[in-house]
C-alpha cells in the first residue's frame, strides 16, 4: 500500500510593524522588515488555563514555543509559559523585546480540547528600553 501524506498548508507570513500587535497561528511567521526580524509561532506545548465556565483558585497558563531570528542567522527557539501570576510576558531577543499579549481561543470547559490549528497568539515587537 502507498502511504498517505497529509500536506499542511503553512499560513502566509505577515508583515508586522514595530510596537504594533499582530496575530499568528501555529506555523505562521511575522516579519519586521525594518529590522530583518522574523518571529514564528512554532507550537502550543500545553494549555492548562482555567476554563471560563469553572471557578479556579489559579488562572493557569499556556505554554508555547516560538522561533525568532534576524536575517542571515539561525533561528533561536524560546519556550514560553504565559502565566498571569508570574507576569512572564516578554522575551528579549537581540535589541528587541517580543511581548505576548493574548492567546485565543480561551477554553470554556475542562472537557474542551482546542485543536492546534485554532490557536492564535497576539504578539508585539518593540526595541529594548535603554
Amino acid at each position: 500500500p502507498t502511504p498517505i501524506v497529509q500536506v499542511v498548508e503553512t499560513p502566509a507570513p505577515l508583515n508586522v510593524e514595530l510596537d504594533q500587535p499582530f496575530q499568528l497561528h501555529v506555523g505562521q511567521r511575522g516579519y519586521l522588515e525594518s529590522a530583518g526580524l522574523t518571529v514564528e509561532l512554532q507550537t502550543i506545548l500545553s494549555d492548562w488555563r482555567c476554563p471560563s465556565e469553572v471557578e479556579c483558585s489559579e488562572a493557569g497558563a499556556v505554554d508555547l514555543a516560538i522561533y525568532a531570528w534576524l536575517s542571515g542567522l539561525e533561528p533561536t527557539r524560546f519556550e514560553w509559559s504565559a502565566n498571569p501570576i508570574i507576569h512572564q510576558d516578554t522575551i528579549p531577543y537581540d535589541a528587541y523585546e517580543i511581548r505576548l499579549l493574548a492567546v485565543y481561543p480561551y477554553p470554556a470547559t475542562p472537557e474542551q480540547s482546542i485543536p492546534l490549528e485554532d490557536y492564535q497568539v497576539t504578539l508585539a515587537v518593540s526595541l529594548k528600553p535603554e
